[in-house]
């Protein structure tokens, strides 16, 4: 019995989602996604600040590379300093 025309699609994704493949997948999206969202939400990639496809290119790209920076910086410090992990670790600047 066929309930609508898009019946073969839905088990085809539906069969796709039982694979290990898929599982793996579904198990590394949650990290992608919090990245995504923190560079949405606290490094203002919602909205370009820039007019033109090379500033809104450089922008994007300037702000992946800072949440990047900010990700290793946190897992060397992680592994150098493992009693620290998990504190939040700040520079001291020097009076210049």
């Amino acid at each position: 019995m066929i309930k609508n025309d898009y019946e073969a699609d839905y088990k085809k994704v539906h069969d796709k989602a039982q694979t290990p493949e898929y599982r793996d997948t579904r198990r590394t999206h949650p990290k992608i996604e919090r990245k995504l969202g923190e560079v949405a939400r606290h490094h203002g990639a919602r909205r370009a600040s820039f007019r033109g496809l090379a500033k809104v290119l450089t922008q994007a790209l300037l702000t992946a590379l800072a949440v990047n920076v900010k990700r290793m910086i946190k897992l060397v410090n992680a592994n150098v300093l493992p009693g620290l992990a998990g504190r939040k670790v700040r520079a001291q600047l020097a009076a210049t």
